[in-house]
């Protein structure tokens, strides 16, 4: 008496179908197309007198690279959050003086208006 066999799985092909390398290279060309064109939009936020002073990293006549897009994008965001705790900062000042101003105001026999 022999063992009977389990009958062999078809082997498949490893080649793809024909059709699916050019569809992956639109997709793929469409995808670089949007990422291109976030740069852009990145690059066009950056004021260009903050780009022209000193962190200019293009040569003339030479396109930006994407790295250079985030640096700039990064030094310009650090200024930023460096003006906005700045401004806090100063915010939180000349409200302690309008409270102490206030005060006095008060203390002299000054009326609060609603």
């Amino acid at each position: 008496m022999s063992a009977s066999t389990p009958p062999k799985a078809d082997k498949k092909s490893h080649t793809k179908p024909k059709g699916t390398r050019p569809t992956h290279n639109m997709i793929e060309k469409q995808y670089r197309m949007r990422l291109n064109a976030h740069f852009d939009e990145l690059l066009a936020k950056i004021p260009r007198e903050y780009i022209q002073n000193g962190l200019d990293l293009t040569s003339e006549g030479k396109p930006t690279s994407k790295a250079e897009t985030l640096i700039m994008a990064e030094h310009y965001i650090k200024t930023l959050e460096r003006g906005s705790e700045s401004l806090s900062a100063e915010n939180e000042e000349l409200l302690s003086q309008f409270e102490s101003l206030k005060a006095e105001w008060i203390g002299n026999g000054g009326l609060m208006l609603p």
